[in-house]
């Protein structure tokens, strides 16, 4: 990420959503020390900044989802809370199965427990954390606890009636969201 805003002189505004690779925790490490050109953070149902020791059932559950069409739908739907259409649905799937087994294990195995939880209040840039009041993956409660608290200014927003796949559940509410970020 900070190779890409070196490339440029724009600026430009990070946003993450947690599937199939949680974003969000990348995208408030990178915050720390943010480019010259960073100017907002835009998280979106994601974990915080606290490592985490994968329960072995747990990684038995994501080796099992690796390469698996219908364990990766399984997945998702047991986060959302609104039907998708068929399309958007095999959208995400297709994302998820791209990923390198490398990538998909890497994570769970190693980038889940980096803690920088105590050096989050340092993040300086505007900040704007959307949650889902539906979330059974991350709620409301645990965004503002762990995430847009510690944060100085961060502004939490929660979206109703949806659960974690915010943008594609609520695509027009979203963009409409993060249009409003660019008004003054």
């Amino acid at each position: 990420m900070r190779a890409i805003c070196a490339r440029h002189s724009q600026h430009f505004r990070t946003g993450s959503n947690s599937s199939p690779i949680p974003g969000g925790k990348i995208a408030q490490y990178v915050a720390l020390e943010p480019p010259p050109n960073l100017a907002r953070l835009v998280l979106v149902a994601t974990g915080s900044a606290r490592g985490v020791t994968p329960r072995p059932e747990h990684r038995a559950l994501v080796a099992e989802a690796f390469g698996s069409r219908v364990r990766i739908d399984r997945f998702l739907r047991a986060g959302m809370y609104r039907e998708l259409a068929p399309d958007a649905l095999g959208h995400l799937i297709d994302d998820a199965l791209i990923a390198s087994r490398e990538a998909w294990f890497e994570w769970y195995d190693h980038g889940r427990r980096e803690d920088f939880f105590a050096r989050v209040g340092t993040i300086a840039l505007p900040t704007l954390v959307v949650a889902g009041d539906r979330d059974p993956l991350v709620p409301p409660e645990r965004l503002r606890r762990e995430v847009s608290g510690p944060i100085p200014g961060a502004v939490l927003v929660t979206l109703k009636n949806v659960g974690h796949n915010i943008p594609v559940e609520l695509p027009t509410e979203f963009a409409s969201l993060i249009a409003r970020l660019d008004k003054p």
